[in-house]
């Protein structure tokens, strides 16, 4: 058995497509260094093969070199750093010094397939393959691999478990080269596991392949925790034993331990016992090793201080560096090719430039945001302090914190200018609008005209709101002063027209305080003066009115008397004003006349049905009903009702016919009864005025001004007459409603108005 490594490190691409990678040829010579050390790797330096920056075929010739004519009890290791390289089909290449691309394509004859490193691999008989790339995309590599197996384990002692082991640096879409230490990050712990025997976590002396896998990726991901290191076992690989623990002091010993097992700057439950094993089984006693972790832990903390502050800083310049660039606007192409060397530059990862990135964004956003809206702010303010810049600044002095003073003045400046403009704006607009006021209510023309100034002048709905509503309330405030001298003028003049000289100098103190001029009194002294002149006509016609109604109350119905009572009230008065007054106070106290007529007439009536024959009782009954009344208006319409009841009597005491047939079969043949003809004639109006009764178009006489409805039912034996209305228009009867039972052989008489004479078959019969 014997153990064999190439080691390959690619730092110079003379291509622009790729970027220099200075740490690829120290990370092969770091490697070599620990492989070849007697106490740890233990590899033959003679079989140690170390290419730096080599071509394709040079790299290809050894790799096959490597893996041809070896024993299956052979240790064979290949360790790449340098760029890995995906073409279009997604397959992976090792690119070598001769490595580029032509329109962003790799050209695929200069790189190493790696396709091409699995068959050699196939080939070979050795059972023991490490393969080590320390590349982006290497994540890649083992897409294809098969695992051959013969089914026999030797020599186990001595090189471990059999079978194949691939350690990628990073996953296929990750970048392994974050910084520009003296070692790739990858690279680093590998050695560092190997060199302090911290790799060992079984403390068995003997470092694994699987066990420097778990320690190079723990500490990779807390260094940088976007990288995702992988390992990939065929069989028993993850067991191949790769170097030992170099003999040292126990204090070393016992501080690597610590250093293996401290977690985030203090040792875990599980890590206590492990501990203190291995302090017994090295032979450190308590004190020692408890001294030995307090100065770990310090140094730990510090490190991690100090490796957190640089890192800030690195991130702080970086980001620095992106706000400049980004204050000018978004990054050109070639821009964003030096960032990115910058970030490499400063160890800054692509997640931590993302994050950069999108605060510095943020930032400049809000900070544009912040500027807008202190300009919004600065310039509502001048709008309404102006011209006094300063009380717009005082403000605005909450809105200005954060803004660099160049800004500041800068953004003051144009407000000024702006606000200066939309004044001036201002002051033209209202001029144009106070011009077409004058003609209110504004014509669509005029509005039209308005509406393209406001465009012309830039004002928004809220100035024009503005400007609208400060010459409407001037307007309103003048109109109000117009009023309020109409109202004092209207005052003075119902006590004293024409004015006399005091009352003027009154009127024309006030002018002076309300600012009115001459011209805009004087169609109010027309108006007032004219109304004052109305109003006292009006006056005389009331006094005229109350006058002559009280004289007709007392005279009636002598007019003419009355009309003569106010001789001195007419004075003033065209007879036309007299004939519209008299006219409806005549006509009233004539229908007032009427009523209380027939309203003594239906009492008298009533009570002439209850006390007859004693007209004196009835006349006594109604004595309330004929106080007003002429004793020639009572005398006619006592004689009319009296005359009535007479009648009404006589008619009462008629005897019946009630003359009955023997049998049916001797009654003849009757002919059909005619219905009687039943009516109701109202008594004649004992009224006497000037006033002519109507006529109908008939000729017969009606009752002038009286309504009466009445509802007529008659049974004569089983007769049943129908109801019949009284049309003060009309001296025919009409049907009102359905008939209703009435009382056997009476006649029943119903009206809203009593004392009216019922007719039947043209005689008289009663009164209702």
């Amino acid at each position: 058995m014997n153990k064999f490594a190439l080691l390959i490190g690619v730092s110079d691409y003379p291509s622009e497509d790729l970027t220099p990678l200075p740490a690829a040829v120290r990370d092969a010579a770091a490697m070599r260094g620990v492989l070849v050390h007697n106490e740890m790797g233990q590899f033959p330096e003679a079989n140690v093969t170390l290419l730096e920056n080599p071509a394709r075929v040079e790299m290809e010739t050894a790799i096959q070199t490597l893996f041809s004519g070896r024993y299956k009890d052979d240790l064979v290791l290949l360790f790449f750093s340098g760029h890995g390289i995906k073409d279009d089909t997604g397959q992976l290449y090792l690119a070598t010094q001769e490595t580029r691309k032509i329109n962003g394509e790799l050209v695929r004859p200069t790189a190493v397939a790696a396709r091409d490193v699995h068959d050699y691999m196939q080939r070979s008989r050795s059972r023991r393959q490490v393969v080590i790339l320390d590349s982006c995309f290497s994540g890649a590599f083992p897409k294809g691999l098969t695992v051959r197996d013969d089914g026999k384990v030797d020599i186990r002692e001595q090189l471990g478990g059999e079978g194949r082991a691939i350690l990628t640096a990073s996953g296929s879409t990750q970048y392994a080269f974050e910084d520009q230490q003296e070692l790739s990050v990858y690279t680093r712990f590998l050695v560092r596991g190997i060199e302090t025997g911290e790799a060992d976590e079984d403390g068995n002396d003997i470092i694994t392949i699987g066990e420097l896998h778990d320690y190079a990726c723990k500490k990779v991901q807390e260094e940088r925790p976007t990288m995702r290191p992988e390992i990939h076992p065929g069989q028993e690989g993850y067991t191949i034993r790769l170097a030992r623990v170099p003999i040292g002091d126990p204090r070393e010993k016992y501080a690597k331990k610590v250093e293996q097992l401290m977690d985030q700057g203090r040792i875990s439950i599980i890590g206590r016992p492990i501990l203190d094993v291995f302090r017994d089984k090295i032979g450190l006693d308590a004190a020692t090793a408890e001294a030995l972790e307090a100065e770990i832990l310090e140094q730990y903390r510090r490190k991690i201080e100090k490796e957190r502050q640089e890192h800030e800083a690195k991130r702080d310049r970086y980001r620095q560096t992106l706000e400049k660039t980004l204050g000018q606007g978004d990054p050109t192409d070639t821009q964003r090719a030096e960032l990115r060397h910058l970030q490499q530059v400063l160890g800054v990862s692509e997640q931590d430039a993302r994050e950069i990135e999108l605060e510095v964004r943020r930032g400049i956003e809000a900070y544009r945001e912040k500027l807008r809206d202190y300009e919004s702010v600065l310039l509502t303010a001048l709008k309404q302090t102006w011209p006094d810049a300063d009380a717009a600044r005082d403000r605005c002095s909450r809105k200005a914190e954060g803004i660099t003073p160049q800004d500041l003045a800068r953004m003051e400046k144009q407000a000024v200018q702006q606000a200066a403009t939309h004044h001036e704006n201002l002051r033209h607009y209202e001029q144009a609008f106070r011009d077409a006021r004058e003609q209110y209510p504004l014509a669509d023309g005029q509005r039209a005209q308005l509406q393209a100034r406001q465009q012309e002048f830039g004002l928004s709905d809220t100035d024009i709101d503005a400007i609208q509503e400060k010459v409407g309330r001037e307007i309103q405030n003048h109109g109000e002063k117009l009023q309020q001298y109409e109202q004092v003028l209207s005052q003075v003049c119902r006590k004293e027209s024409p004015l006399g000289d005091k009352s003027r100098r009154e009127i024309s103190v006030l002018q002076a305080q309300l600012e009115l001029t001459d011209k805009e009194i004087e169609p109010i002294h027309a108006r007032v003066e004219a109304q004052c002149v109305r109003e006292a006509h009006e006056q005389r016609l009331r006094e005229y009115e109350s006058a002559f109604r009280a004289a007709l109350t007392e005279t009636w119905p002598d007019v003419e008397k009355a009309r003569g009572q106010c001789r001195q009230q007419a004075q003033g008065l065209t007879d036309v004003d007299i004939t519209a007054v008299e006219k409806p106070v005549v006509a009233k106290a004539k229908a007032a006349h009427e009523q209380r007529l027939r309203e003594y007439e239906s009492a008298f009536r009533a009570a002439l049905v209850q006390t007859w024959p004693d007209v004196e009782k009835a006349r006594g009954q109604c004595q309330q009903e004929s106080q007003g009344l002429a004793d020639s208006d009572i005398a006619i319409v006592e004689q009319t009702a009296i005359a009535e009841r007479e009648a009404h009597s006589k008619a009462s005491e008629a005897p019946p016919a009630d003359k009955q047939p023997a049998s049916a079969e001797d009654t003849p043949e009757q002919e059909p009864i005619e219905e009687p003809e039943v009516t109701i004639q109202p008594p004649p109006s004992p009224v006497s005025s000037p006033v002519a009764p109507e006529k109908s178009k008939k000729g017969k006489s009606t009752r002038v001004g009286i309504s009466a409805i009445a509802a007529l039912v008659v049974a004569v034996g089983v007769g049943v007459f129908t109801f019949m209305g009284w049309d003060e228009r009309s001296t025919s009867a009409t049907p009102i409603s359905t008939p209703v039972p009435p009382e056997t052989g009476k006649l029943i008489v119903r009206s809203n108005v009593s004392g009216d004479t019922v007719y039947l078959d043209g005689k008289p019969v009663g009164s209702t």
